[in-house]
């Protein structure tokens, strides 16, 4: 049986950058940890040539569940938001504290995280309980 698919749409940064760096510790100790059930995949994680665009779009369209990082409210990210909408799959948007959502976005339900380990921690926890919640009502 295949595992079921998360999409990661998040702020990348530049190779080397602290933004890359923040990101790919959300990623892996705040919604890799929290999604065991799913195979977690994120933009800069896709190692095949062609265009970027399409393979995020692709992943979008096959993917289970999303996850939005709308942290620095980053244009590509707002982007990716809009099309993960219109699919009508789950979406949980997350964002670090401090970030200031634009308006058509900012009444949806945010999990907000802090970059410290035990925050990232209870990120996880966060998202592990919204898995379940949406899992639950799929049934």
């Amino acid at each position: 049986m295949n595992k079921k698919k998360c999409f990661v749409i998040t702020p990348i940064g530049k190779d080397g950058s602290q933004l890359r760096q923040d990101m790919n510790e959300v990623i892996k100790y705040g919604i890799r940890e929290a999604m065991d059930n799913y195979e977690v995949i994120a933009a800069h994680d896709i190692c095949e040539p062609g265009s970027i665009t399409k393979q995020i779009v692709d992943e979008i369209a096959e993917s289970d569940i999303l996850v939005a990082n709308l942290t620095e409210c980053n244009p590509n990210v707002m982007y990716e938001l809009a099309l993960s909408h219109c699919t009508g799959k789950p979406v949980i948007m997350i964002a670090r504290e401090g970030t200031e959502l634009p308006f058509d976005i900012g009444a949806q339900r945010t999990i907000w995280y802090g970059q410290r380990a035990e925050e990232l921690e209870k990120l996880s926890e966060k998202l592990r309980k919204t898995v379940i919640t949406i899992e639950s009502k799929k049934k």
